[in-house]
């Protein structure tokens, strides 16, 4: 396991997608947490960056349903 200061140090001025991939190389099962619009970008980098994501949303049975909506969109 690397030591979380070192890399941290390593990659603090990095692209967000350099530290996405870094993330996607250094561990096996990273999961990203959709909330809304601004994690769209987010999600797009890491796809392109893998097959093997894994994406949640937490789902507390009062969003609206533009927002059900939106996640299916997003999903697809």
């Amino acid at each position: 396991m690397t030591d979380l200061q070192t890399l941290r140090e390593e990659l603090e001025d990095q692209s967000p997608r350099s530290i996405l991939k870094a993330a996607l190389q250094q561990y096996d099962n990273i999961a990203i947490s959709f909330s809304g619009a601004e994690d769209v970008v987010l999600i797009e980098m890491a796809h392109k960056l893998t097959d093997n994501l894994k994406v949640f949303t937490l789902d507390t049975g009062r969003l609206h349903p533009e927002t059900y909506d939106f996640v299916e969109r997003v999903r697809k």
